[in-house]
């Protein structure tokens, strides 16, 4: 299990360089991160200090993301499509 969420959010570093992506990318790559800190927190492999430091890296990670997403107007956008579907 720990091979998948470290290969996920290590392969997503690269796309987190880029300081263009758009509001959707970072939301997608936040919920990314989120599973991984949920995936850490679970991982019985790890001892309890690196347990913290995973889970604490992944959800902060995720947070930034998610701000990202807020600046770059994808909440509006979600929630504009929500409210008025097949527009």
């Amino acid at each position: 299990m720990r091979e998948l969420y470290v290969q996920a959010t290590s392969e997503a570093e690269a796309y987190q360089l880029c300081e263009l992506l758009s509001g959707s990318v970072c939301y997608w790559l936040a919920l990314l991160h989120g599973a991984s800190a949920e995936a850490a927190a679970a991982d019985a492999q790890l001892p309890s200090a690196e347990k913290r430091r995973g889970v604490g890296q992944y959800a902060g990670r995720a947070v930034e993301l998610l701000k990202r997403a807020r600046l770059a107007g994808w909440f509006r956008v979600f929630l504009r499509d929500v409210a008025q579907p097949g527009e």
